[in-house]
């Protein structure tokens, strides 16, 4: 899964494709441990996508705080603007 794909979704989709692909990864470890798995370089891609999902998870979560927090300044000065 490429990098933008995983940015243009919303939280919720991001967090719905995360739990899937982690019973995914859960369950090719055991094939891999049972020696049913013949390409294990399939698991490492599934890892690969839950790392870049988790990091635009996070990302989105700071760009929120930062707003938030952008927001809250604004209302501050507004409240110091009219105090005056």
């Amino acid at each position: 899964m490429d990098i933008k794909e995983i940015k243009n979704q919303s939280i919720a989709s991001l967090n719905n494709l995360l739990i899937e692909l982690r019973s995914k990864e859960e369950e090719m470890k055991f094939k891999v441990v049972q020696g049913q798995l013949k390409n294990v370089r399939s698991l490492r891609i599934v890892k690969k996508d839950i790392a870049r999902i988790l990091m635009t998870l996070a990302e989105m979560k700071k760009n929120n705080q930062l707003k938030e927090e952008k927001a809250d300044v604004k209302v501050i000065a507004n409240k110091e603007e009219t105090t005056k």
